[in-house]
């Protein structure tokens, strides 16, 4: 599988990028976790849940300062 962006009207920045991450770290968002279909379900707060086979944090503030470069 091949990642192809998306062409958005506005560029995303790094600083938006950033600024996005820094914004769910902050949020304290809790871990919910669930089996569906034979796969473990993980997401944080209101989050689109995703198939995962991980380790991960209780808490989205969990991670710490996060920088995002180039």
């Amino acid at each position: 599988m091949v990642f192809e962006p998306l062409r958005l009207p506005t560029p995303v920045t790094a600083e938006d990028f950033a600024r996005g991450v820094s914004e769910l770290v902050n949020q304290a968002l809790p871990r919910h976790h669930q089996e569906e279909g034979g796969s473990r379900m993980i997401t944080w707060g209101d989050l689109p849940a995703y198939a995962c086979g991980g380790t991960h944090v209780l808490l989205t503030s969990d991670v710490g300062e996060v920088q995002i470069t180039l």
